[in-house]
């Protein structure tokens, strides 16, 4: 025969190569199914343990508590089933878990052993001490229960051994109620108090567990999962606005267009569906009368956008929702505002409520009064507050310098401060603080931006040697800091600083103090300086005779500035020693500021007023009425830390004046005590 032709194989030899096969399968595979056992009994606890991680990541990720739960009774503490729970309350199954097997083999085992220490560990400090079990469901559930927290820790309704929640997965068992017997091819799962699963081969610190008696186990407990059948719409609790309003405009509280409202609605859920709630605002009257249509522009601001989830209160018992809301920019304050809000949850349950529940929500015009005071370290600091001294609010402060000077701008929806370090501006609630140039004159005297709010001026240098700046504010960013003017040596001091626009001129007006010399007498003077920013012509400085100046005696300066009203009008007002405070009217038929005019006529009492309360008044500040026309005065009494601030409410009536209380921290209310711009 050919060598390269095939070899045929007999009968024979196939019998001894199959048999010799056969017997080395033998070796290597046991003939009973205590390997197979194992496997699945690991595989079983191996799954357990990635469900539990998995709820645990659920109950983080989704903030809500989750629970994985295994069923039992008095009579049996192991089953093949096992599901997930989540809700804040009246937890649904969202899970449902049945090992697979061809018989009731593998089991979940929630009872005891002999062995270990079943005293519960410490909670060490974790969040599950909020959690309060009893309460998370109203139906009882019957299984043994290990919830997630948001937090991610664990609490359970299982006693703990040595600390740490544990459950025994085995194929086949014996129990005497919730004591174990014996039990086939055990591991077990333990879960720590934070909430972190692990797994080990054996029963932890038992006693030798001896096979049972059979490989096969009935199915164990089971029940009923929570959850109710029908869905319930989430029922309303209570819905308000904070700081306690319930309604403002029947109620007689005031709402500033400037204000910031929190608000808050609270819901039951009977189905326990986490609900989710949206603010909106779609009915708004104007202070005429009109309705506007217009929400983009006239519905204010919410903080949510779109739908929030609401969150649980443990301690009420209840889902709370809060968002915050303030009035329309274009709002000039006593506007009438429907705020809307719905709630619904994901089964189609919902609510519509609103603030206010009935009637309309009213803002005003309420005017700020911004104020310099001394912190506990000796720093002078930039406040607001209401004319009535509430709402006070710390604006700017430093603590490793002092604020120089402040300033609204003229839409009063930000402030201008002066600071060793440099010009800065934020919006009026202090938010948004930013440095706009360094300062390059040293000690500031006034800061001021210009009526279109393109710009910041400031003053400041030398007592001989002043200088005003200009910052133009680029809509990019890129701020420019440029000289405008350099007073001359007449003036010792210049301080304060205001931009008006008056008969189509831009002019910077300032208060100046002037020491000068008789033959007899040494004289201080103090009055309305002016500077035509387009000309660069200058008036006011070093004027011994007529309205531009006051002759006082020796160290009675007080200050004065100007300030544009909505009639077109510009008031300038000083203060003086003896409790008098005094008011012109500015007229300016240009260009040159020699031909400004000031004069008491056509104001009560000819614009000279005594509050009664004699000694050092200045910096008064004009208050208006809703038609722009003078109203009364706030001003400072007193110096530093003993300064008070008050207000003449009425200038018809001078000697009638109310101290408006500062806040408790404040040291004194000094030097800028400026009401907000209409």
């Amino acid at each position: 025969m050919n060598r390269l032709q095939k070899r045929a194989y007999s009968l024979l030899e196939i019998v001894v190569v199959m048999s010799m096969m056969i017997l080395l399968l033998a070796l290597v595979v046991p003939r009973n199914s205590s390997n197979e056992d194992t496997l699945t009994t690991k595989g079983s606890a191996e799954e357990l343990v990635a469900r539990l991680r998995r709820a645990r990541q659920n109950a983080i990720t989704k903030a809500i508590p989750t629970a994985i739960a295994i069923p039992n009774t008095p009579a049996l503490s192991f089953s093949d089933t096992v599901y997930q729970l989540e809700g804040e309350v009246e937890p649904d199954p969202s899970l449902v878990w049945r090992i697979s097997q061809k018989d009731y083999e593998t089991v979940f085992f929630t009872g005891e052993w002999a062995g270990p220490n079943w005293e519960v560990g410490p909670r060490m400090g974790t969040s599950a001490r909020l959690f309060d079990l009893s309460k998370w469901s109203s139906k009882p559930i019957p299984a043994a229960l290990f919830v997630f927290t948001p937090a991610g820790d664990v609490v359970s309704n299982m006693r703990a051994a040595d600390g740490e929640y544990r459950i025994l997965v085995a194929n086949g068992l014996n129990a005497s109620g919730k004591t174990l017997v014996a039990a086939g091819s055990p591991w077990t799962v333990s879960i720590t108090p934070s909430g972190e699963s692990n797994l080990q081969q054996g029963v932890y610190k038992g006693a030798s567990i001896l096979t049972p008696s059979s490989s096969s186990s009935p199915l164990g407990a089971t029940f009923n999962a929570p959850g109710a059948e029908t869905n319930q719409a989430p029922s309303l609790v209570s819905v308000k606005a904070l700081p306690d309003f319930t309604n403002p405009k029947s109620s007689n509280r005031e709402l500033d267009r400037d204000s910031l409202l929190t608000l808050e609605v609270r819901v039951t859920d009977a189905n326990g569906d986490p609900p989710y709630f949206e603010w909106y605002c779609n009915e708004v009257k104007d202070a005429d009368g009109n309705t506007q249509t217009d929400m983009d522009l006239w519905g204010g601001r919410f903080s949510n956008d779109g739908e929030c989830r609401m969150e649980w209160d443990p301690e009420q018992g209840n889902w709370v929702g809060r968002a915050s809301w303030v009035p329309a920019k274009a709002d000039p304050g006593g506007s009438l505002y429907k705020l809307k809000c719905k709630v619904r949850d994901r089964n189609g349950g919902s609510l519509n409520t609103g603030f206010p529940v009935a009637g309309w929500l009213e803002t005003t015009k309420k005017e700020w009064v911004l104020y310099r005071t001394l912190n506990i370290a000796g720093q002078w600091e930039l406040w607001k507050m209401t004319l009535e001294g509430e709402e006070h609010t710390r604006v700017a402060g430093f603590p490793y310098q002092s604020v120089l000077y402040g300033n609204w701008s003229a839409s009063g929806e930000e402030v201008v401060l002066g600071a060793p370090d440099g010009i800065y501006r934020a919006l009026n609630d202090g938010s948004d603080l930013r440095r706009i140039t360094p300062n390059g004159l040293g000690d500031i005297n006034g800061v001021a931006m210009s009526p279109s709010g393109d710009a910041v001026y400031y003053v400041g240098g030398g007592r001989e040697n002043k200088k005003i700046r200009k910052v133009t504010l680029n809509a990019a960013g890129a701020e420019v800091d440029s000289l405008v003017f350099s007073h001359s040596g007449a003036v010792d001091w210049i301080y304060d600083l205001c931009i008006i626009d008056l008969s189509g001129n831009l002019l910077v007006t300032q208060s100046f103090y002037r020491k000068y010399s008789t033959l007899f007498n040494t004289k201080h003077r103090h009055g309305l300086m002016v500077v035509n920013l387009d000309t660069g012509q200058e008036s006011g400085a070093g004027k011994k005779t007529g309205a531009w100046g006051e002759p006082q005696d020796r160290g009675t300066s007080f200050g004065s500035f100007s300030f544009q009203v909505e009639s077109g009008e510009t008031l300038a007002t000083w203060g003086t020693k003896s409790g008098v405070l005094k008011v012109y009217k500015v007229t300016y038929p240009g260009p040159n500021p020699e031909n400004i005019v000031l004069s008491g006529a056509g104001l009560p009492f000819n614009g000279v007023y005594n509050t009664g309360l004699g000694g050092d008044v200045h910096h008064p500040r004009p208050t208006y009425k809703d038609d722009g026309s003078l109203k009364g005065l706030v001003f400072s009494r007193g110096r530093d830390a003993a300064s008070t601030l008050w207000h003449m409410e009425d200038i018809n009536n001078p000697s009638v004046v109310r101290q408006i209380p500062l806040s408790p921290v404040n040291r004194g209310g000094m030097d800028v005590a400026v009401t907000r711009p209409i």
